[in-house]
């Protein structure tokens, strides 16, 4: 033993001591298992409009709370965030507590109505703090009711939060807070403030959640009752506020039913289509089904979560590139929150009527080649006036086309602009936007390029989990000629047209409404049709055989003489025949005379030889022009070949020819019942159940 002190001095101790500078004594003073833990606690505090009132209070209560805990623990790496829509940081790790935080802290607090909740946001901010604190304790405290308007983010932003090693306890007071669950793996609840440390008692000693209920506090607090156990207490209490119960109560009630921002759910649908020529069907559908839409929605959001619900509609249309578009139809203001219940009915029709009014005055018209302005139409949707108070935004691109581009417009399909717009900024300036896209799909084959696109796109601006829904229009319609029209496969029209003697003085009406019938099918934008004509008077004559829509021969000239059917017949057979089943196309045959044939039986004859292309779906479309027309020998000719008598028409003067011509143009398209009723309850489907899954 070394000493210094007294007559001796040890020889070894003092060598000892000289080395070592008299510091050997000390060797179990060293650190040898680290120091203490150094802590970072972020504390996010939500202050939008939903924890108004009570709620708020009881939030400021819980964060004071935990700023008073920091302290006493001595943790001072504390940072302070608040979040509504946006997010402001109050106070960052290097601060130190004093009145210039306190006085941020306070001014932030009180900066007026947030009516998002981004807690999904905040999460991300706090991990990215988090991210650059010293080894240790890494700590995120969300104190929020739990209503948020971020969605699946919310998911992916506490999944990253776990990766980097983050902890994030969701924390809540007040009856609404009791529903944390639901969106955070580790929560703690409290009805009151004061009970919240005994959930976090229980968080810590449980299994990553707590819970301090009202019954948990009056077992706390209610301790001079000796002899009565706890049910016997709220057995034998008094309703003594019951009158001031019930008319809250009532308030609350109107609130809903009147639409205020804090009972009725707002909701933004942006409805973006196509008004091209091939569209024509459909904007009959979107005008007469958007009542069933809107009343879908709420039905099917009700069977989950019984709320109101506040419905805005837009719509923007879109063509193709160069094309006059019309003037989109703008969103209408949202209720007063004072409205009463009235009003708000009143409102709620005016937004379905005027979405119906706005079609009917746009119409359909251009389109050129089959891919449109889908790029630019997102680009305009993104720009469009989305409102604060909505808690959901979304697009429903409704469209048979697909976009301009070799990434959007498949194979074989002429694309007269493959380099006109960006279909990945459009998507990024909606996710921008917080818009929420969906595709509804007229014709699987053409936008099963852009259905991917735009899941690509999502994905890369919302996360990989980020799903696009597409409502397949036409998917369990099975493939039936009406469903292979609405998919483009085309027809081959055989234009069957009496040139004999009696048509002289109406020749020319004729021709018109035959190139009126081209054109129909040209803007309905067909451009796999083909075209035959055959002519007949005594002998028949083959004008154009199997010509592209495109180029098919727009005038036809006159020749007169008597009239017979079965050589006409026999021709127009010969000619489906020789191109039945290619290209996929459906033969349709439109017949047209004015008289009487001399070959009655004969042309029954080669009307049923028709009926060996009834595989084929062939369709027979018969016109008795004049009053002096045999309807009686057509009806026949049409039954022989296999049809009813409502393929059968009458046309008694030119206007109402070429009437006739293009409604058959037209019907090619028609859509079934069933495609009707289909439509607003599978968009209805989509939305509600993309709501019910992101946004409540």
């Amino acid at each position: 033993r070394a000493s210094n002190k007294g007559s001796t001095l040890h020889m070894g101790g003092l060598i000892k001591a000289y080395a070592t500078r008299w510091q050997y004594t000390k060797i179990m003073a060293a650190r040898t298992a680290g120091g203490r833990r150094e802590h970072s606690v972020v504390l996010a505090l939500d202050v939008s409009l939903s924890i108004a009132g009570f709620l708020e209070s009881c939030a400021i209560d819980v964060l004071l709370g935990l700023i008073g805990a920091m302290q006493y623990l001595g943790i001072p790496r504390v940072a302070i965030i608040l979040f509504g829509e946006h997010v402001t940081v109050c106070k960052t790790f290097s601060q130190e507590w004093g009145p210039l935080v306190s006085a941020q802290l306070l001014g932030a607090l009180f900066r007026g109505e947030q009516y998002g909740s981004e807690d999904a946001m905040a999460v991300e901010v706090a991990t990215d703090m988090l991210k650059t604190a010293p080894r240790g304790g890494r700590l995120t405290f969300v104190i929020t009711d739990g209503c948020t308007t971020s969605g699946l983010r919310l998911t992916r932003a506490l999944a990253r939060a776990a990766d980097e090693g983050v902890n994030v306890v969701g924390v809540g007071s007040g009856p609404s807070a009791l529903s944390l669950h639901e969106q955070y793996g580790t929560w703690a609840t409290a009805v009151l403030p004061d009970l919240l440390p005994e959930a976090l008692r229980v968080l810590e000693l449980g299994e990553g959640r707590g819970k301090a209920d009202s019954n948990e506090g009056a077992q706390l607090t209610v301790h001079c009752a000796e002899g009565l156990s706890l049910d016997e207490i709220w057995a034998s209490r008094e309703r003594v506020f019951s009158g001031l119960q019930d008319r809250l109560r009532s308030e609350r009630e109107a609130t809903l039913v009147s639409g205020g921002s804090v009972g009725a759910m707002c909701i933004d649908v942006c409805f973006a289509l196509d008004t091209t020529g091939s569209m024509a069907p459909w904007m009959n559908v979107v005008r007469h089904q958007l009542q069933l839409l809107v009343a879908g929605i709420e039905d099917k959001v009700r069977e989950t979560f019984p709320m109101p619900l506040l419905l805005r509609f837009s719509v923007v249309p879109f063509r193709d590139v160069g094309d006059a578009v019309p003037v989109p139809l703008p969103f209408s203001s949202y209720p007063e929150k004072n409205a009463s219940e009235e009003e708000t009915g009143k409102w709620r029709i005016e937004q379905r009527t005027r979405v119906a009014d706005y079609l009917d005055r746009i119409g359909t018209d251009g389109g050129g080649d089959i891919p449109e302005d889908i790029a630019g139409a997102l680009d305009t949707v993104a720009q469009a006036h989305w409102s604060p108070l909505a808690r959901a935004r979304f697009v429903v691109v409704i469209t048979d086309a697909p976009g301009h581009g070799p990434t959007l417009c498949p194979a074989g399909i002429a694309d007269s602009h493959p380099d006109h717009g960006r279909l990945p900024d459009a998507m990024d300036r909606l996710a921008a936007a917080n818009v929420v896209p969906m595709l509804c799909s007229l014709n699987r084959k053409n936008t099963a390029l852009l259905a991917k696109a735009m899941q690509r796109c999502l994905r890369n601006s919302a996360g990989n989990d980020a799903e696009l829904r597409v409502v397949d229009m036409l998917e369990g319609e099975g493939d039936t000629p009406k469903t292979q029209a609405l998919e483009g496969r085309g027809y081959h029209f055989i234009f069957c047209l009496d040139e004999s003697g009696s048509m002289a003085n109406d020749w020319a009406a004729v021709v018109q409404s035959y190139n009126l019938f081209l054109n129909v099918r040209h803007q309905s934008q067909a451009t796999l049709d083909r075209v035959s004509v055959v002519q007949f008077g005594t002998h028949p004559r083959i004008t154009v055989e199997y010509a592209a829509l495109a180029v098919a021969p727009r005038s036809l000239g006159y020749m007169g003489s008597g009239t017979q059917f079965a050589p006409a017949l026999e021709t127009v057979y010969q000619v489906a025949s020789r191109h039945v089943g290619k290209d996929g196309l459906r033969p349709m045959v439109v017949f047209m005379t004015d008289g009487c044939p001399g070959d009655h039986q004969l042309a029954y004859t080669a009307a049923r030889r028709l009926r060996v292309l009834a595989s084929h779906d062939l369709d027979f479309q018969a016109i008795g022009f004049s009053r002096h027309a045999d309807l009686h020998t057509l009806r026949n000719v049409v039954r022989e070949a296999g049809f009813g008598e409502t393929q059968v028409s009458t046309a008694l003067d030119h206007m109402a020819l070429q009437q006739r011509f293009r409604t058959i143009a037209r019907e090619c398209q028609s859509l079934t019942a069933s495609l009707v009723q289909a439509f607003g309850e599978k968009i209805a489907a989509a939305v509600a159940s993309k709501i019910v899954a992101d946004f409540l």
